[in-house]
């Protein structure tokens, strides 16, 4: 069994107790684990992530909970995240529960990590902070990382000429490739009318305007 498999098994094992705010501890010793029947769903998922390594494996685990009606009292097995469906609640849970829940504690854990990946990614990169969202390959890069669930879009109103950038991008490329920007509008209301997360961003945003170069 390799560590890729481990890692997602403890993950899985993390999250459906944790989500209920249960006791959990994670799994060490995996002798004999691959002739259980929750292996096969291991191996599976192992083989998925790889396929897809822009996926978050823990939020991969955590959507159904927040996405699906009868959610808080189930329990989903391993199987269930072989499914297609719950490919399509990963969707929902980044398009739809994120961003209409700026202030639960998956958005704003969210909007932290988000920024932190920011900053690596402009040292990587050699880009001063506050030029992030003026970086373009062939697409600007925040339409990449938001299309590819590596940042949350309220993070992006910590960056003064976000809109500006955006307004420059084709709207059919949005719709093509990352349609949640086009519900702009939509979002900036829901950032505006926020607590905690309009608090956190701004502060972000402080930090941003603060830098040097």
């Amino acid at each position: 069994m390799t560590e890729f498999e481990k890692q997602i098994y403890n993950n899985f094992l993390i999250v459906s107790r944790s989500i209920k705010n249960k006791p959990f501890s994670i799994r060490k010793d995996f002798k004999n684990f691959e002739d259980t029947a929750q292996y096969p769903y291991v191996y599976k998922l192992s083989v998925f992530f790889e396929r897809f390594p822009h996926l978050d494996i823990k939020t991969f685990f955590e959507a159904p909970y927040f996405v699906l009606d009868s959610a808080e009292n189930d329990y989903f097995p391993l199987n269930f995240y072989c499914s297609q469906k719950a490919v399509s609640t990963y969707k929902q849970y980044h398009e739809n529960y994120l961003i209409d829940h700026p202030d639960s504690t998956q958005s704003l854990e969210f909007i932290k990590n988000s920024f932190l990946f920011i900053k690596d990614y402009c040292w990587e990169h050699d880009i001063p902070l506050k030029e992030y969202v003026s970086v373009t390959n062939a697409t600007p890069a925040f339409v990449e990382h938001v299309k590819n669930r590596k940042i949350s879009v309220y993070i992006l109103f910590a960056f003064s000429d976000f809109e500006k950038h955006l307004k420059n991008v084709d709207y059919k490329l949005i719709s093509d490739i990352c349609p949640v920007l086009n519900k702009i509008g939509y979002i900036r209301t829901k950032f505006l009318v926020s607590t905690k997360a309009r608090v956190n961003v701004n502060k972000i945003k402080k930090f941003v305007e603060n830098q040097k170069g």
